[in-house]
């Protein structure tokens, strides 16, 4: 069947095609000719998705990020219309930002398709899905997209072209125009504002754009609008969510929505799941959490996926939590109670004006056996005490105990002693479990005191004698003491920093309990925030260490136990430092030129799927890939890609190019290579084995200080050595290499 002509009737309306009117004889003349070649074509069987599919290939990557448009895959399309209009029969449906109409044209598409199946009339069937779908986008040339998708939808299912009122408006979702109907009335407003500030929906389905508050258009006027949850790491998407629930979604209505992961434990999304606590506006139904999923999308953010219903949640119901390995899933969702899940006792909260008994947050790793544990290590009852308060506070007590390192403020970090008062100085990525890395960089106090964003931190006065030391950014918490005798006189801000108080536990008991089962456990179903898209690894902000719980019933033995468990724990750590990778390194950094073979060899067979520049840390090997958030590339094998990861994951820089890559040199015998590394790891075993020998005498301390034994005991062990939380490990100090210069292992180390 030839639709064409059909087709061409319609465009050429002016509500729809008003630029066919503005052409001149030439483009008259090459109109005729494109109408007249693609007449020879069958249309009936292409998709309309596929205009979709042009316009996010056609719209530079650059400008999707500005806008905050990204593609949705279609299988996150289909799971968030399974559980909202596919379950729960058909309704209005609202994609208050469409973009070029994913989630509209697939369930336009699918009730067609069911309505013809069974044959039923075109026009009733189109007449109900025109009263029922409509779409919001601010980008005109993405609402032309959709509409003309759905008017292609309708068409080919045989409805008249005469009439089609497709309620697919180009707007600003965000905004309000009442002060304006109040004075002019709506009759003088457009039809979808009129909708925008009025109408509600049952349905409420999409992926709105994430756009950060300070680069948002009519920035003063959202602030005046959203003041609710406007605020600092606010974001267009956050506004979007906000609206929703409280204003377009219908009494016992479902929204299914993407949003970023990062509003899970943002603070400034406390006031939007406010609305879902018990008794409140809204009940969380289903939640999915894709942090371990794979890549899903391009946004550098992780996808989680909401299912709500707008009606009041008990306390009886119940959340069912998805965190899929893979995407697509067919997984088997966990549940917990709804007065659980929100507890304030399990579930944290910022201050807030009225004392509420229900947290403020989304806790996408918690399940219902981890409850009991959590309240039991509750810090906030008579008698107990956090983290923040066992540290010394300099100046008062007001102030928090844990912070941040040096902030440099602009001034270089240079290899050598320089300036006034240097000092030497580690960052995060030197700190492993009860050990640091030697200092190999050094900083001017005196200049970064004279920068006006410096920050000198414990150093502005008296320097301490000795600091607990915690990387700001990692899988899981790692905690090692620094004392000035070691050389070590100073942290940069990578680094998260504590002094002890001369009247509490000592610094050595204090990073033993951080380097504990229970820290890590407590940190990953409670506390875990700022998580990276791509790497799990996420930030450690001073606000955490000071949220941790302190074992309240240590005794004055178990402290002493504590110290000296960290002791044993560190001058293993010592040991354990002289590692199988620390060689490997080592032996391909002094490989000569006759034993080498350039990464781009034949033998090697890199081959780039794409490359972003990523930064170091951000990648990871499995097999013969390497990966990092939208960057990956392949080697001849798995032995090949894990020499490749262990230079490029331990390199000193911050950024890693693809000529970077492109220069590598690797062993000749690279089999041979691993052969020997791994036997060199086998015998390495007995040293982590000790080490880990006295890092489980430090967790039989750490629970006796709660209180915890038994079950509970035996529920964290297994969730820590289970997915996904077996994903979040502690650095050990066999991670931690010699750093030298990404060129010892690249083709330049052979030029004179």
């Amino acid at each position: 069947m030839h639709v064409l002509p059909v087709l061409v009737q319609q465009p050429f309306q002016r509500s729809v095609f008003d630029w066919i009117h503005h052409t001149n004889g030439s483009v008259d003349q090459s109109l005729q000719r494109l109408i007249l070649r693609l007449n020879a074509y069958d249309f009936a069987t292409l998709s309309e998705e596929i205009l979709g599919d042009i316009y996010q290939q056609f719209l530079p990557t650059a400008k999707r990020k500005r806008l905050g448009e990204f593609y949705t895959p279609s299988s996150i399309v289909d799971w968030l219309l399974k559980q909202t209009v596919r379950a729960h029969g058909s309704g209005t449906l609202l994609d208050p930002a469409c973009g070029s109409g994913s989630f509209l044209v697939r369930e336009v598409h699918a009730r067609i398709e069911d309505a013809r199946h069974r044959g039923l009339d075109p026009t009733e069937v189109t007449d109900t899905l025109l009263r029922e779908a409509w779409g919001f986008d601010l980008n005109p040339f993405a609402a032309f997209i959709t509409h003309f998708q759905v008017m292609w939808a309708f068409l080919r299912f045989g409805r008249p072209s005469t009439d089609i009122p497709i309620e697919v408006h180009n707007l600003n979702s965000l905004l309000r125009d009442t002060d304006i109907a109040r004075v002019l009335s709506e009759k003088h407003l457009p039809r979808g504002s009129v909708a925008r500030d009025t109408k509600k929906w049952r349905y409420i389905v999409g992926n709105p754009p994430y756009i950060r508050a300070e680069r948002v258009k009519y920035g003063p006027e959202m602030q005046h609008l959203w003041a609710t949850v406007w605020g600092q790491n606010s974001d267009t998407g956050l506004l979007f969510l906000y609206r929703s629930m409280a204003e377009w979604l219908e009494s016992g209505g479902f929204l299914g929505m993407v949003v970023s992961g990062g509003y899970a434990s943002s603070e400034a999304s406390a006031a939007v799941w406010r609305l879902l606590n018990p008794g409140g506006t809204a009940s969380l139904r289903k939640l999915v959490w894709l942090e371990f999923a794979g890549k899903v999308w391009d946004p550098n953010v992780i996808p989680m996926l909401l299912v709500v219903e707008k009606q009041p949640a008990k306390e009886d119901d119940l959340i069912e939590i998805y965190v899929p390995p893979a995407w697509p899933s067919a997984c088997t969702p966990s549940t917990i109670r709804y007065r659980d899940f929100f507890d304030i006792r399990v579930n944290p909260a910022p201050p807030a004006a009225v004392p509420t008994p229900w947290g403020a947050y989304l806790l996408p790793l918690a399940q219902s056996g981890d409850v009991a544990i959590i309240r039991n290590l509750y810090p906030h009852e008579p008698g107990r005490r956090t983290l923040g308060s066992v540290v010394r506070h300099r100046g008062s007590q007001s102030r928090p105990g844990w912070t941040y390192g040096i902030q440099r403020g602009g001034v270089d970090v240079t290899s050598d002693r320089r300036g006034g008062n240097p000092v030497a100085v580690i960052g995060g990525r030197d700190i492993a479990a009860a050990c640091t890395a030697e200092p190999e960089q050094w900083v001017d106090l005196d200049a970064v005191r004279g920068r006006p964003f410096g920050k000198l931190s414990l150093w502005a006065d008296e320097a301490p004698s000795a600091f607990i030391a915690l990387n700001e950014l990692g899988l899981a918490p790692t905690a090692a003491v620094v004392t000035s005798g070691e050389g070590h006189a100073a942290a940069l801000n990578s680094v998260v920093i504590a002094e002890p108080d001369v009247h509490g536990p000592t610094a050595e008991a204090i990073a033993a309990y951080l380097n504990s089962d229970v820290v890590r456990f407590y940190w990953a179903i409670r506390l875990r925030s700022g998580v990276l898209e791509g790497s799990s690894r996420s930030h450690f902000y001073p606000r955490i260490l000071e949220a941790l719980p302190w074992p309240h019933l240590l005794s004055e033995s178990d402290l002493h136990a504590l110290t000296r468990l960290y002791r044993e724990l560190a001058e293993q750590a010592q040991t354990a430092r002289d590692s199988p990778d620390d060689w490997l390194l080592s032996h391909v950094a002094d490989l000569p030129a006759h034993s080498c073979i350039k990464v781009t060899s034949d033998q090697a067979r890199l081959s780039f799927g794409g490359w972003m520049d990523p930064k170091a840390e951000d990648l990871q090997q499995q097999g013969s890939h390497i990966w990092g958030g939208l960057s990956s590339f392949e080697v001849a094998d798995a032995d090949l890609a894990e020499i490749v990861g262990k230079i490029l994951m331990r390199n000193p820089e911050d950024f890693i190019t693809r000529t970077t890559v492109q220069k590598l040199i690797v062993p000749l015998d690279w089999k041979g290579t691993m052969a020997e590394y791994r036997r060199r790891f086998q015998a390495f075993s007995s040293i982590q084995t000790g080490f880990h020998a006295t890092l489980k005498e430090i967790n039989t301390v750490v629970y006796r200080g709660f209180g915890v034994g038994g079950v509970e005991e035996a529920h964290v062990k297994s969730r820590l050595s289970s997915f996904p939380l077996d994903r979040l490990v502690p650095r050990y100090p066999w991670t931690i290499v010699k750093q030298r210069p990404l060129k010892a292992y690249t083709e330049d180390r052979f030029t004179r």
